[in-house]
């Protein structure tokens, strides 16, 4: 059955996180070995290595800079923009993704002191301590969260955590995908992880209303130059957007 393209919320609302959690810890391995995801990944890659000053990465700047990659899934993001940090933090709620992160960071011969990552969420109305307490896990250059927040139920109290997080000057970026035109499907009941997904697709002026209630500045929102080949149940073509807030 279509959805409407004005429905953010899923049919069967519930909570997403524990839904999200348990569904890529056991999709873990696989979530990733597709070509769609792959093509995805790359385009992503590309746009982000274009658009480096567009993210506040200076590449000529030496010094210290730190990156929290959120929901971080196997650290592509992480691999992608290493050269530009000192340190970079992977931040995901599923055991599974946490660990093949950490595995990946060690196949590469990168040292944990350079890229590790966290078990934990900062998506509910509750934080664990261990989030509160580990100092590592804020005074960020940059929060970078790719195809994340379509599965969060609370996209606004999110992009204020990861803002928080930020050192003053830091950049929070969001990619993910815009809504479906109308008239056509964002995705199918049937798709795999369809009941992880929470809305569908953030617009323009809802991405620009997330990032400044969040007290950014400096907000904007582009497409990427291509559209995105996904499979037909997943909705088929998709327009990617990256959206970027400074904080104040």
């Amino acid at each position: 059955m279509a959805h409407h393209h004005h429905h953010y919320h899923h049919g069967n609302t519930g909570d997403y996180a524990s839904k999200n959690k348990e569904y890529w810890s056991e999709n873990a391995e696989k979530a990733f070995d597709h070509d769609w995801v792959r093509a995805l990944a790359a385009q992503i890659e590309s746009h982000l290595k274009e658009n480096l000053s567009w993210m506040g990465i200076d590449p000529k700047n030496d010094g210290e800079r730190k990156m929290l990659d959120f929901a971080c899934g196997d650290g592509f993001l992480s691999h992608a923009l290493r050269p530009h940090f000192t340190k970079v933090i992977g931040l995901d709620l599923a055991e599974g993704m946490v660990d093949k992160y950490k595995r990946r960071a060690r196949e590469a011969g990168i040292p944990e002191s350079q890229m590790h990552a966290v078990l934990g969420d900062l998506t509910g109305a509750e934080i664990s301590p261990s989030l509160i307490e580990n100092k590592e896990l804020f005074d960020f250059d940059l929060a970078i969260s790719s195809l994340a927040l379509h599965h969060i139920e609370d996209p606004q109290r999110t992009i204020n955590r990861l803002t928080e997080r930020l050192r003053p000057g830091g950049t929070v970026v969001i990619i993910d995908f815009d809504v479906a035109k109308k008239g056509e499907t964002w995705v199918l009941d049937d798709a795999p992880a369809a009941h992880t997904i929470a809305h569908h697709g953030f617009d323009k002026a809802h991405m620009e209303k997330l990032l400044n209630e969040a007290g950014c500045k400096d907000v904007d929102y582009v497409w990427h130059k291509e559209e995105s080949e996904l499979p037909p149940r997943m909705g088929g073509k998709k327009k990617l957007f990256f959206a970027r807030g400074r904080k104040a």
